[in-house]
C-alpha cells in the first residue's frame, strides 16, 4: 500500500508541484482571529446596513378611492357590452319570401309559352354534336315493336 501511495505522490509532484505541497502549506498556516472580532461584528454589520435602509425609495400607495373608480368603470364596461350584445340585430333577419304560385298556374303558363314554340325551333337549338353525345341503348327494332304492341301505344300518336 505504501508503494502505491508513494507512486501516486511522485506522479502528483511531477504533474503539479503546487498541489503536492498544498497539504504542507496548510499545516504551516495558522489562522488568527483579531481580538474582540466577534464582539464588534454585530455593530460593524449594523453600521453597514443602516445607510442601505436610508436610501430605500418610498413607494406610492394607491388609494382605495382610485381602485373603486377603476372597479366601477370595469362594471360599467361589462354591462354596456352585455347590453350591446343582447340588443344587436341577429345575423339572419326575416326577409319576405315571394309568393310561389300554385301548380296549376305554373302548368298553364308553361303550356301557353311552350305551345308558342314549334318543333323547328327545338331542332335549331339542338346541334348535331349534341345528338352524338346522347347515348341511345342498342335495342333491336323488333323488341321496340313488341313493347309498343304490348302496351297498346299507337305509333302514329308518337310521330
Amino acid at each position: 500500500m505504501d508503494n502505491k501511495e508513494s507512486e501516486i505522490i511522485r506522479e502528483l509532484e511531477s504533474l503539479s508541484p503546487l498541489l503536492a505541497n498544498l497539504k504542507k502549506q496548510q499545516s504551516q498556516q495558522k489562522y488568527d482571529v483579531p481580538r474582540d472580532y466577534f464582539e464588534s461584528l454585530e455593530n460593524t454589520l449594523l453600521q453597514r446596513v443602516q445607510p442601505a435602509h436610508s436610501t430605500a425609495r418610498q413607494t406610492r400607495i394607491l388609494h382605495l378611492v382610485r381602485s373603486r373608480w377603476v372597479q366601477a368603470a370595469a362594471v360599467l364596461l361589462l354591462v354596456t357590452g352585455a347590453a350591446w350584445w343582447s340588443l344587436r340585430p341577429s345575423g339572419n333577419p326575416d326577409l319576405p319570401v315571394a309568393d310561389v304560385p300554385s301548380e296549376e298556374v305554373i302548368m298553364d303558363y308553361l303550356e301557353q309559352e311552350i305551345g308558342a314554340l314549334d318543333e323547328e325551333d327545338f331542332a335549331r337549338l339542338i346541334e348535331s354534336e349534341d345528338l352524338k353525345e346522347l347515348s341511345t341503348p342498342d335495342i333491336p327494332v323488333d323488341d321496340i315493336r313488341n313493347y309498343l304492341e304490348n302496351e297498346a301505344i299507337n305509333i302514329e300518336d308518337i310521330l
